[in-house]
């Protein structure tokens, strides 16, 4: 299965092999102009969006999404420039190509645009003479418009998630671990300052980031957990009301406890996904247990272990995948509680 992964200063020396691939330097001129689009991708071409694909961790291509209105281009013809976005993409390594690889990374990488973007349509035009392309877009749904010459996707039309059932949210959610990214912290630091932004001044609380993405060296799932505590189920409700004011969701309430989340949109995940848990002071096993995992490696490793054997088997069960995790969870939480007393 593949994922995608944000682009990384760490990835240009790949890129740069990649470009110089004869089946990639084939469709990929000028490669300088390329690593130099994506050298700037902060600032000069920050509205594309460029990714490093995966399969089972190992970096097998690249692929970015852009705003087809930003990106100087006149190649759309009697198609609305306006509400388009248009995809690149490449297998670099070898061995994965003619695999099926190139039209479920096109599925993926739409998926993405979907989730993140108001884009209406996506349009693509590969050269005439690069059928693997052509014929990748057409395995990802993609409608050839003769006429234009070019390849066409339009905006799907979804269910809102209210009227989704819990059968079709595991297939559109599925459990899918991926190897620990130093990105997560990131995210983390930038969820927790926009709640603090949205909640009061000097409003009791305490923010941690949870679960295993706050554990380097394990496989997790791409959701980044975050624990709210707060004095009581008043400032529960102030919490919660802050967290919705920047985009989360109530998704369960419970008197002294409230879930939300951020990302889960009708056409996937978002790139950025997030859980949070509002508790009160105290409820927080999730700090010991994360703590536990943190100083012991061989407790890690069994709970990873643990963890990919399970993602198989309730792949689209996620109550079922959470129920099978929590036997361990609460006998090594019991032993971290009593290594650590009353560190939180």
């Amino acid at each position: 299965m593949l994922c995608l992964r944000s682009f990384t200063d760490a990835d240009l020396n790949l890129m740069k092999k990649w470009l110089a691939q004869s089946h990639v330097a084939k469709w990929f001129t000028h490669p300088d102009a390329w690593l130099e689009e994506i050298t700037l991708r902060n600032t000069k071409y920050d509205f594309i969006t460029h990714f490093i694909v995966e399969a089972e961790g190992q970096p097998i291509g690249f692929c970015q999404y852009y705003d087809y209105t930003r990106g100087g281009e006149s190649w759309h013809g009697s198609i609305p420039a306006e509400g388009s976005w248009s995809l690149d993409y490449l297998i670099g390594e070898p061995g994965f190509l003619g695999k099926g690889n190139g039209a479920a990374l096109v599925r993926l990488l739409s998926q993405a645009v979907w989730a993140n973007t108001g884009a209406e349509r996506i349009i693509v035009q590969p050269e005439p003479e690069n059928h693997r392309s052509r014929n990748t877009l057409r395995s990802a749904g993609f409608r050839y418009d003769a006429e234009n010459d070019l390849f066409c996707l339009e905006r799907p039309q979804k269910k809102a998630l209210s009227e989704i059932t819990l059968e079709e949210l595991w297939q559109l959610f599925p459990i899918f671990l991926v190897p620990h990214k130093a990105e997560w912290a990131a995210w983390y630091a930038e969820a927790e300052a926009a709640l603090r932004t949205a909640l009061p001044d000097e409003f009791p609380c305490r923010l941690s980031h949870i679960g295993s993405t706050a554990v380097p060296g394990i496989q997790a799932k791409n959701i980044v957990d975050i624990l709210l505590e707060t004095e009581d189920a008043a400032r529960l409700s102030e919490a919660a009301a802050a967290a919705e004011r920047v985009g989360f969701l109530r998704m369960q309430e419970e008197p002294r406890r409230i879930s939300m989340n951020l990302g889960y949109t009708p056409y996937g995940f978002a790139r950025k996904v997030y859980h949070l848990h509002l508790r009160i002071f105290g409820d927080n096993d999730e700090l010991y247990f994360r703590d536990y995992l943190r100083e012991y490696p061989s407790v890690r490793a069994d709970y990873e272990a643990m963890k990919l054997t399970l993602w198989k088997q309730f792949e689209h069960d996620r109550d079922g995948y959470t129920e099978a995790k929590t036997a361990f969870i609460r006998a090594n939480t019991a032993i971290a509680r009593n290594l650590y007393g009353n560190r939180y």
